[in-house]
């Protein structure tokens, strides 16, 4: 027998051997069958794809070691099994179309007994049809599909785990699953957009905002660059969508002052001189683990000051070509160090918002979120203490882009937990941006005076005016 004969044979007892493989589907990771014994997992448990597998697995020995009527009733009951969105489902396997009848359905009971007809998601796929299909040929595997998911009323992308089972002498399935958000259809302009992302950083958000950027580039190709670089979902302020080669060389940018300004290094090269990462070379990083979380100083041209900054990148493949999709946020938490320039009053980050934008600042725990109310001439909002201590002369200023202060609002004391509303008048003032900070304790305001507004003077020849109407 020669060398060619022996390796096709060696290659077709391998698969033979493990025959998930040989009908397309990832084979059970570990040593040995899955069994509850060895991965015991409670829907609560199930954070991941991975987890599943088990959580199915787990249900199906219930069924068999409890009995039908008992597994029902604790599969709509018990914490065990239902948590969220996440749920053992049991229905019927049939070759007749439509004709699949639910036996557990906890997100509606009223369904169990029924037929559910024909189930036919976006991505064109007949659910049940391809459930059966799954079991019939492997006795258990993946299926992908879209389906409402409880929590949210909305039709998502959802991944499930089924397994074939004999449910009181009909032949049926047991399985569960989870709804993924990184999946294409889940990246809703109302839940994933610049202007939420500006208003409310963080790094679920970041990382939702790139995944979907990336989704938008790798669906339409070179298409996507320019609604990435110039639709308002993907850019407010300094919130924007920005893309790399693999070299770190800029490929697309929705940076608000191009033109006006040198274009940024988003992710300073290891050759590029810069001492950032200690020569680290970020761009190699990102396109090796395909997501990365990344953490600099750099310049916030809003500011005229360094600042720390959260990035997000992710690898996407435009027509065979890696790019790097990434977005960030400065940490206005966290403003420049003393010395560094930042020109800002204490607890005030020097973050500039638009007229539509709503501004989040915390300063030594207590968060101040308000917005400009057009309508009214006002802003309004609200300020929160977030510790577990009371803090005393909290108080509000608004800075407008045409130099006014607004403020600063009355001392108000606020017990741990407690919210407060502060409302500051904008008067007949017109402007473009402006930016918000919070003073707590005696400071520059003293003991704090009601609404009014400060006119800065320029070198030295003019007077601050009070709230109060006094003279400079």
């Amino acid at each position: 027998m020669n060398a060619k004969r022996i390796f096709a044979l060696t290659v077709a007892l391998g698969l033979l051997s493990v025959p998930a493989l040989a009908n397309g589907v990832s084979a059970p990771a570990g040593p040995g069958p899955l069994s509850c014994a060895n991965r015991s997992i409670s829907a609560g448990g199930v954070r991941a794809v991975e987890d599943v597998q088990a959580f199915v697995q787990c249900a199906y020995e219930y069924v068999q070691n409890m009995g039908f009527a008992e597994a029902k009733r604790a599969f709509h009951e018990d914490a065990h099994w239902k948590s969220g969105p996440v749920y053992v489902f049991v229905d019927e396997v049939t070759s007749v179309a439509g004709a699949s009848r639910a036996f557990v359905f906890p997100p509606d009971p009223t369904r169990e007994g029924l037929q559910w007809g024909l189930l036919t998601d976006s991505f064109g796929t007949d659910v049940l049809k391809e459930i059966a299909r799954v079991v019939s040929s492997v006795g258990e595997g993946w299926v992908y599909y879209a389906f409402t998911n409880p929590e949210s009323g909305m039709t998502e992308p959802k991944i499930s785990y089924v397994k074939r089972i004999d449910w009181s002498g009909t032949p049926a399935v047991i399985g569960a699953g989870v709804y993924r958000r990184d999946l294409p259809g889940t990246c809703r302009m109302d839940e994933v957009n610049a202007t939420d992302l500006a208003a409310n950083p963080s790094k679920q958000g970041l990382r939702e905002f790139v995944r979907c950027a990336a989704m938008e580039l790798e669906s339409n190709g070179y298409a996507g660059v320019r609604t990435l670089s110039t639709d308002a979902r993907w850019r407010n302020g300094l919130t924007y969508v920005f893309g790399l080669d693999t070299y770190g060389n800029s490929v697309f940018t929705g940076y608000p002052l191009v033109g006006a300004r040198v274009l940024p290094a988003e992710l300073p090269a290891s050759n590029s001189g810069s001492t950032v990462f200690g020569g680290r070379d970020v761009v190699a990083v990102a396109d090796t683990f395909g997501e990365t979380f990344l953490y600099y100083r750099s310049f916030n041209p809003m500011v005229e000051a360094e600042q720390n900054k959260v990035v997000f990148v992710k690898r996407a493949v435009v027509y065979g070509s890696p790019i790097l999709v990434g977005s960030a946020y400065f940490l206005s938490d966290h403003p420049a160090e003393p010395g560094a320039g930042s020109g800002g009053e204490p607890g005030e980050s020097g973050t500039q918002y638009g007229l539509t934008d709503t501004a989040r600042e915390v300063r030594a725990g207590v968060e101040l979120i308000i917005r400009y109310d057009a309508s009214r001439g006002v802003f309004a909002g609200t300020v929160r203490n977030t510790t577990n201590q009371t803090v005393g002369q909290v108080r509000v200023e608004v800075h407008l882009s045409n130099g006014i202060e607004l403020g600063p609002t009355p001392n108000v004391e606020l017990r741990a937990g407690e919210s407060k509303s502060v409302e500051l008048s904008a008067g007949s003032n017109t402007f473009t941006t402006f930016s918000v900070h919070v003073e707590i304790g005696a400071g520059e305001h003293g003991g704090g005076g009601g609404e009014g507004s400060e006119s800065h003077g320029r070198e030295g020849t003019e007077g601050r005016q009070g709230s109060a109407g006094g003279g400079g």
